[in-house]
């Protein structure tokens, strides 16, 4: 999954490509080199008159950073600023580097909030849980896909639902449904296990947001058209019956899970799928005749989405054993990908952080593109501040005319993060 930082600071690009390197000292030398910089900004100054040194920390992945930088009259318009964050635009309040919030957001999949407070920040340092959900709350995250060749496999589409427990700000939590769907054009034969091809995953509390992103994959991922052909499988509720009259951008046709079938015939009327009995087209009928004579005190849900199948499907049960029907397993990918997340670990979900955590889980196994963004109160940059696009690293580093740094008093990774600020200006 490739993650794409729409807003991401000047600040954060240098700390990223400066924190890979091992050295011990590295936050220490890091807010130093801040420092400094703030200090040949100082040299650079036009019409801003200083007021004080404040101290600022921003908690990174690695630790806390913290640094000293000057704070500005600006004389022509009147306004405040701190010059440093201007440049390297460091947002106004923020105490979490963009780099940190992403990786806390990009663990949710897998974790809760108090662990990804945790897990992603060195021993000693966290985030409460109250902090982590704010992040979420706040963040704009969206999804990006590629389409697939076009294929002359039937696209095969599950549907299922999950009961997780949600809230929001009126509701008391509670039992609701997350509706979860599974594209795919084919099977891949291994020898260890089976995969399904070009799979995509796609979930949404409300159903018919899951239906409008099902017509969408199917028309501009899949590239169907409206001659097209697709099967949609699931269990016997009746929004699956009924799904292909969703269906817009394709013609669909139900297909009823076997295994749910099977079950619900069993616990009935104590009778096993037969194939030839399908095949005969005696086996339908027969059913109809055992549900007409089952007493009402017996009718279960099972029961009459038995029998809405078999009066509204009649000939479904024969596409078992069409060629190019596949079959059906979203029970077993909700498992596989949403249970680890909303089962294993406790939690109650409130709607908005829900929809965000199940669009990261499906942009990871997708394979798509993720673009997270935060939005930013920035100090702007003084229009007659007079400042060169790049400055030379000689200059900070053991300048004869002005020595701004002892390079020999510091380890060679620290000349690296002034070569990374080298070129950093815009």
């Amino acid at each position: 999954m490739d993650t794409i930082t729409q807003n991401e600071t000047k600040f954060d690009s240098l700390f990223t490509n400066c924190s890979q390197q091992n050295n011990e000292d590295f936050l220490k030398e890091f807010s130093y080199l801040l420092e400094k910089y703030d200090d040949y900004l100082f040299s650079k100054r036009k019409d801003l008159i200083i007021c004080k040194k404040a101290q600022r920390k921003i908690l990174t992945s690695r630790g806390p950073v913290s640094f000293k930088r000057r704070y500005y009259l600006d004389s022509n318009s009147g306004k405040h600023l701190y010059l440093l964050d201007s440049i390297l635009k460091i947002p106004k309040y923020t105490r979490v580097s963009e780099e940190l919030k992403k990786k806390i957001i990009l663990s949710l999949d897998h974790l809760t909030l108090e662990q990804a407070g945790k897990d992603n920040l060195p021993e000693g340092y966290s985030l409460s849980a109250v902090s982590v959900y704010n992040l979420l709350k706040k963040a704009s995250i969206r999804s990006f896909y590629h389409s697939f060749p076009t294929t002359s496999s039937a696209i095969h589409v599950q549907l299922d639902e999950k009961y997780i427990h949600m809230r929001n700000a009126r509701k008391k939590a509670g039992k609701q449904r997350l509706y979860t769907a599974t594209i795919f054009s084919g099977i891949i034969h291994n020898k260890k296990r089976n995969m399904l091809k070009n799979r995509m995953i796609i979930s949404s509390r409300n159903l018919a947001t899951l239906f409008n992103k099902i017509n969408y994959f199917l028309k501009y991922i899949y590239n169907v058209s409206l001659d097209s052909h697709i099967f949609i499988s699931g269990d016997l509720a009746i929004y699956i019956q009924i799904s292909p009259d969703r269906i817009t951008v394709c013609k669909a046709t139900y297909v009823p899970d076997k295994f749910h079938v099977a079950k619900i015939i069993k616990s009935l009327f104590h009778i096993p799928l037969v194939k030839a009995d399908i095949l005969s087209g005696t086996f339908v009928p027969h059913i109809l005749d055992l549900l007409s004579n089952l007493p009402k005190d017996k009718w279960s849900t099972d029961a009459y989405t038995l029998a809405h199948l078999l009066h509204s499907h009649p000939y479904s049960l024969l596409l078992w054993y069409d060629p190019h029907y596949f079959g059906c397993s979203q029970e077993g990918m909700n498992s596989h990908y949403y249970a680890f997340r909303f089962d294993a670990k406790p939690n109650i979900f409130r709607y908005n952080t829900i929809d965000k955590i199940c669009e990261i889980i499906n942009s990871r196994y997708n394979n798509s593109s993720l673009e997270i963004s935060f939005s930013h109160k920035l100090y702007s940059i003084p229009n007659h501040f007079n400042f060169e696009n790049t400055f030379s690293v000689d200059f900070i580093f053991d300048n004869p005319s002005t020595p701004l740094i002892n390079y020999n008093s510091f380890s060679p990774s620290s000349r690296r993060i002034f070569n990374s600020l080298s070129g950093l200006i815009e």
